[in-house]
C-alpha cells in the first residue's frame, strides 16, 4: 500500500523530492524488516524507477546500493550501465559484478566507466 502511494506521489513530484524519497525507499529495502510482499513492491518500484528521467533519482539509487551484497542484482546490473556518473559508484563499489561484469564495462571506452572501476579496492588482475 505505502508503495502504491510512494509510486502516484513520484509522478509529479520534484526532481530533487523524487532522488531523496527513491534513496529512502532503497535504505528501507536494505536496512528494514519488510514483509516478503513489500519488498517485492518496493523492488518493482524501484525498477520502474530505472526510467525516470532525472539522472539524480538513479543516482541515488546507485548510491544506496553500491557497496551491498543484498541489493537487488538486477537493479545493480542496470545501474552499472547507466550513464557514467550514475553508473560510477556501482562499477567502482559493487561486490555483484562480475570480473565480467567489469571488463564489458570498461571495453566500453567511456573514460568515467574505466577510471571508477580502476578506484575499486579489490581489482583482480
Amino acid at each position: 500500500m505505502i508503495v502504491r502511494q510512494f509510486l502516484s506521489w513520484v509522478r509529479t513530484a520534484p526532481t530533487g523530492d523524487r532522488a531523496e524519497a527513491t534513496g529512502a525507499l532503497a535504505r528501507a529495502y536494505l536496512y528494514s524488516d519488510l514483509s516478503d510482499s513489500d519488498r517485492a513492491a518496493a523492488e518493482g518500484a524501484m525498477v520502474m524507477l530505472l526510467d525516470d528521467p532525472s539522472p539524480l533519482v538513479r543516482r541515488a539509487l546507485a548510491e544506496v546500493f553500491a557497496a551491498s551484497e543484498d541489493a537487488p542484482p538486477t537493479l545493480v546490473h542496470a545501474l552499472a550501465c547507466d550513464q557514467p556518473d550514475v553508473a560510477a559508484p556501482v562499477l567502482q563499489r559493487s561486490p555483484l559484478l562480475l570480473d565480467a561484469d567489469l571488463v564489458e564495462a570498461v571495453a566500453t571506452g567511456e573514460l568515467e566507466r574505466q577510471t571508477a572501476i580502476a578506484a575499486r579496492t579489490a581489482l583482480p588482475c
